[in-house]
């Protein structure tokens, strides 16, 4: 008996605001798949003043939510790499354990 097990995560929803001063200035949000190589950002400025205001900040929080797609993005290509991985391995141990059936099956009808 053989138990493959497989955790495949598809897809990864990130949202985020971005507080300055205790205001909220803008919000952030995308779904990343691991089908595409991409991701689409929507963001929406809930405050035009304090954006305004603090852009070198809101910038940095833009900056630091991309930063976090791109580690989304490398989690969901590991996640494909280690399924691929398990079901190569299992397909291998599984063609070997046939092999091995088939070649003790011939050596007992030789005999």
């Amino acid at each position: 008996m053989s138990l493959t097990i497989k955790k495949t995560i598809s897809s990864i929803s990130l949202s985020a605001t971005s507080t300055i001063n205790g205001v909220d200035v803008l919000t952030l949000s995308t779904s990343i798949t691991n089908s595409a190589s991409y991701s689409n950002v929507q963001q929406i400025v809930i405050n035009q003043q304090a954006y305004n205001d603090n852009k070198s900040d809101v910038r940095k929080d833009i900056m630091a939510f991309q930063d976090a797609i791109f580690d989304a993005q490398d989690e969901l290509d590991s996640s494909a790499d280690d399924s691929a991985a398990s079901s190569v391995a299992s397909s291998s141990a599984s063609s070997a354990a046939s092999s091995a059936a088939s070649s003790a099956s011939s050596a007992s009808t030789a005999e």
